[in-house]
């Protein structure tokens, strides 16, 4: 009866690794079919994309990120924005409508909601009494529009000299970032200066522009002109800061200047010398390579005449 127990027990484990075999080899079969099928399918896919398939997949992905970074809601701004910001690229123009709806807007100066403005100007002035927290994310192109636009609109001339003041400042901010904003920001204080001085009796009178102007050619080291302005507003009575006009400005740039010059002077003397030096030690190589010019000639000669000597000597022995 054990043997036949054993037996019996050998028989079902057999069975039943025979049965799982099968089963493995069954489900291996089904993986292969179906990896198979899908390849297959996928190449029919392949063979069905029509010429151009790459740009529909670009299109579809524009589509994607559009949906992801929908527009700006337009009915959140007012009837007359993008006729106002014509002139602008269109991303200057998303861009500048979405700093006014990103709900940052109580840091900003505009009424809520946007849409009850009903002029351009109104706009505009709320748009530049908010450029000190706009400024740093508006695009170059955006202000440049809006800019002339709001001041052509101004009859005030203070009003207009406090908005050039509010563009040179923008364009100040921007001189380490864009090539050109410096460049931009002193034509626009010369422009300012010269209203200024058009329009207002000077004597007592601030000009902001005409402070920005003189530091940006101090920094350049541009004394003559910054010298120049001072002098201008010196005899024009403009002050500088309250009941102070730009009498100190020139004698601290003066003072500047003279150390400015006195360091040039000081780096030329230093540079004469070293180039007098160079030269000097080129003269002595000149001579010492003459000296050994003349010293190898001397040598050559008496090589030459100690030959003939020797040549002498031996002819005359042989006629002996």
């Amino acid at each position: 009866m054990p043997i036949l127990s054993v037996v019996y027990d050998l028989t079902d484990y057999t069975a039943v690794m025979a049965v799982c075999i099968v089963l493995t080899v069954v489900l291996a079969g089904i993986i292969v079919a179906m990896a198979v099928l899908n390849y297959v399918r996928s190449g029919a896919r392949q063979s069905e994309t029509p010429a151009g398939g790459d740009e529909a997949d670009e299109e579809d992905e524009g589509e994607t990120a559009a949906s992801v970074t929908p527009a700006v809601d337009r009915s959140l701004l007012p009837a007359f924005f993008d006729t106002l910001c014509e002139g602008m690229s269109a991303e200057s123009r998303e861009k500048f409508a979405t700093l006014i709806t990103s709900g940052e807007t109580q840091k900003l100066r505009y009424r809520t909601p946007l849409t009850s403005y009903e002029t351009e100007k109104d706009f505009l002035k709320d748009t530049f009494l908010s450029f000190s927290v706009l400024g740093g994310e508006l695009p170059t192109d955006a202000a440049e529009t809006l800019f002339p636009k709001y001041v052509g609109m101004l009859k005030s001339a203070a009003a207009i000299t406090r908005i050039n003041n509010k563009m040179v400042r923008f364009y100040f901010a921007r001189r380490t970032k864009e090539a050109d904003a410096l460049d931009k920001c002193v034509k626009l204080c010369k422009k300012d200066i010269a209203f200024n001085f058009n329009k207002f009796d000077a004597p007592g009178r601030k000009i902001p522009s005409l402070k920005r102007l003189i530091l940006i050619y101090t920094a350049q080291k541009k004394y003559a002109e910054a010298l120049n302005l001072c002098d201008e507003a010196i005899s024009r009575e403009v002050l500088e800061r309250k009941d102070e006009g730009y009498e100190d400005r020139k004698a601290r740039l003066l003072g500047k200047k003279r150390r400015e010059d006195e360091k040039a002077a000081e780096k030329a003397a230093r540079e004469a010398a070293r180039a007098e030096a160079r030269e000097e030690a080129k003269r002595r190589r000149a001579a010492a390579r003459a000296a050994a010019r003349e010293e190898e000639k001397k040598r050559r000669a008496q090589e030459r005449e100690a030959q003939k000597v020797n040549g002498g000597e031996s002819d005359n022995g042989g006629a002996v």
